[in-house]
């Protein structure tokens, strides 16, 4: 049995080289091991080969051509907004993206922050196939490495010494390229999603500025959460989730859909007296009919503030009251809107324009804020949004027209032409105003 197993594998490996001799006859002449080397070595170099080209043609190609499209898309918006050195930034990264073919690994220093945004976002898609191609390669070079330490027990048995001694000292030099695979497939394991998280106050094309940053009381981008917990990516105030269903159909990655008795408890974020605030989100709803309320702060139905969406209009709401001349909305498509309060004015932006100015009074109140309705109790009518939210930012004071629009700009909307940035007409709610909207029955 034991002389009948190494037989049989090289019969397996090696055909030629190991057919027995009949009886009475000479033994076959032997093969020249040269050539066999060389075939195995053809055949090694094919089946690497081929596994790289699988990986090219299945996950590389389409992200190198999905890449390129982004980086022409940030080019056109770039060229609008007229910030040179993101534009000399983008094209220099295109250039080089469609001479060698690849998306390069995260993140080479001195890109602007846009570029890396849109490197990660393509590099993730070819990351984990990477580490199963680098895998598939290692195992095809263990098998060959396995084929040639056969192959050099049986030529050192036939007296094949020098030619052993050489096959032994490439092998020597082949298991440091082995190693050199499995470290580079361990670093493609390690760089594959989800172990990548971006900086928490990355947005969609640029980062805010210092004093806004500074001013983020909180920041949901609904991309990392777990179960019933919603990551605030300035990890100052996670807040609650209940009910509403997570769905990869946000405006960037994932969001949430509400309709019916659901909501997110924020907890009391704008304390003790929330004067000076802002609210920022991306919003999708759903019909005409359906609506209800985007995030509302404080004391409902007595006090407070907040966003309605009622029969296509953008409803302010202050101290109890609706101001229902509010701004026409827009169904099925996502929407950038932002309302900000200070100096007794609320002035709400739809997509980085100024659609409402409000003079309100100021006043003391405490509750929660709560995003997709305006209360956290089943047993009354809670005004329940019917829609997709995303991206909700929240700053603990009023933001200018400029920082309105830098923010709507820096979560992904397009640049605003200077000519589009005026002032909207101020309307006082503290006046008589129009009879609130008819609530609606669960």
């Amino acid at each position: 049995m034991n002389n009948i197993l190494p037989a049989l594998i090289l019969f397996l490996l090696f055909p030629a080289l190991a057919l027995p001799a009949e009886e009475g006859k000479p033994a076959a002449v032997k093969p020249d091991a040269a050539a066999i080397m060389a075939k195995e070595q053809e055949a090694y170099e094919k089946g690497l080969a081929d596994i790289e080209k699988k990986f090219r043609a299945e996950h590389a190609a389409p992200a190198v051509e999905k890449y390129l499209l982004a980086l022409d898309i940030l080019i056109a918006q770039t060229e609008k907004s007229n910030n040179q050195e993101l534009l000399a930034a983008a094209r220099k990264e295109k250039d080089r993206a469609a001479s060698e073919k690849n998306v390069p690994e995260p993140y080479p220093k001195g890109l602007p922050l846009p570029i890396k945004e849109i490197q990660y976002k393509y590099h993730k898609f070819i990351q984990q196939p990477k580490y199963e191609c680098y895998s598939a390669m290692e195992l095809h070079m263990q098998n060959y490495f396995k084929r040639m330490n056969v192959l050099v027990d049986f030529l050192l048995k036939h007296d094949e010494i020098q030619v052993a001694a050489k096959l032994e000292d490439d092998m020597k030099i082949f298991k440091g390229q082995l190693a050199k695979m499995a470290e580079t497939k361990n670093e493609a394991k390690a760089l594959a999603p989800p172990k990548y998280e971006p900086p928490p106050f990355v947005s969609k094309r640029h980062s805010l500025s210092p004093s806004l940053e500074k001013s983020l009381t909180a920041y949901y981008t609904f991309d990392a959460d777990e179960e019933t917990t919603v990551v605030d990516r300035t990890k100052k105030n996670n807040a609650t989730l209940h009910g509403a269903k997570r769905s990869k159909d946000g405006k960037f990655e994932s969001c949430y859909e509400f309709g019916g008795e659901h909501y997110i408890d924020a907890g009391k974020l704008l304390m003790p007296k929330p004067s000076s605030w802002a609210f920022s989100a991306w919003l999708k709803t759903v019909s005409m009919k359906d609506g209800g309320m985007v995030f509302y702060n404080g004391d409902y139905p007595n006090n407070g503030f907040g966003l309605n969406w009622f029969k296509g209009y953008w409803l302010i709401l202050y101290g109890g009251k609706n101001q229902q001349n509010g701004a026409i909305g827009i169904i099925k498509t996502w929407q950038h809107l932002l309302l900000t309060c200070s100096d007794g004015q609320i002035k709400f932006y739809m997509d980085g324009r100024l659609a409402k100015s409000v003079e309100a009074k100021q006043s003391e109140f405490s509750g929660k804020t709560i995003i997709g309705s305006c209360v956290t109790r089943g047993d009354i009518n809670g005004e329940w949004f019917r829609g997709s939210i995303d991206e909700v930012m929240i700053f603990n004071r009023g933001l200018t027209d400029q920082e309105a629009t830098a923010v709507y700009e820096c979560q992904g909307g397009e640049p605003v032409p200077e000519e589009e940035k005026e002032e909207a007409p101020s309307i006082n709610v503290n006046k008589k105003t129009s009879p609130s909207p008819k609530r609606r029955n669960k």
